[in-house]
């Protein structure tokens, strides 16, 4: 209930920000170049599929995973993480808008839109390309789910890196998204898992 809580948080409140007048936007030669070169229908379909539903995996899959295990110093730990990172993607979106490539970058076709509109909706900010907290939270279901089953983490990884590959395809994000949600996960999890919780 508190995982729940925590993502309609995320979703409510940043819808609050105001919009930017000059976003940034960064190159987007990686997106132009996979959508060029691999674009097909069912290529399209494939990655709308893994970047709504694989989320959405990731984050309640690794809850009701570490539940299951009844891990439940990880849960909070992993909720913990959740939130901070979650609260320090949307300081930066405030601090630093920028525009998803399929709408900073000429060329790039809007393909979630096409196929899937209404998915648009659940954005929080349309200028929260940088970070990437598809990236972040995939990550940190990776690291928290590690601890308990090899073959788990396998799964999770190839989510994960499906995730990442889907969202440059799809034109939601930079691989400069990707690559800062990776410390925007890894920051929080150290920070929780070896410094806050060891003093509680």
């Amino acid at each position: 209930m508190l995982l729940v809580l925590a993502t309609l948080t995320y979703l409510g409140f940043p819808k609050l920000l105001p919009e930017a007048s000059t976003p940034s936007a960064f190159g987007g030669e990686d997106v132009l170049f996979l959508q060029r070169n691999l674009s097909s229908q069912a290529m399209d379909w494939f990655t709308v599929i893994v970047y709504t539903v694989g989320y959405v995996v990731v984050i309640y899959g690794t809850g009701g995973f570490l539940l299951w295990k009844r891990d439940y110093n990880g849960f909070t730990n992993f909720l913990l993480v959740f939130v901070l990172s979650q609260t320090l993607g949307v300081i930066t979106w405030a601090l630093y808008p920028v525009a998803p490539p399929r709408i900073g970058v000429e060329g790039v076709m809007p393909i979630r839109g096409s196929l899937l509109g209404f998915t648009l909706s659940f954005d929080p900010y349309i200028y929260g390309a940088f970070p990437s907290l598809h990236a972040a939270n995939g990550l940190t279901a990776a690291l928290f789910v590690r601890r308990h089953d090899k073959t788990a983490t396998m799964a999770w990884l190839c989510l994960w890196a499906l995730i990442i590959f889907s969202m440059i395809y799809l034109g939601e994000h930079y691989w400069q998204d990707a690559l800062a949600g990776c410390f925007y996960s890894i920051g929080p999890y150290l920070l929780v898992t070896r410094i806050v919780r060891k003093r509680l």
